[in-house]
């Protein structure tokens, strides 16, 4: 398997959402996107 690498992501929708956004998931890991309404769990 592959590593999932997102690196220096910006994403607005008239505000800013996203702002440089970076991180490595290796493969085997697990992640959990967690957050406020309108923290861009969604767009990510």
């Amino acid at each position: 398997m592959s590593d999932i690498i997102v690196s220096e992501v910006t994403k607005s929708f008239g505000r800013e959402i996203l702002h440089s956004l970076s991180f490595t998931v290796k493969s085997g890991d697990f992640v959990s996107i967690t957050g406020e309404s309108g923290s861009g769990k969604s767009t990510l």
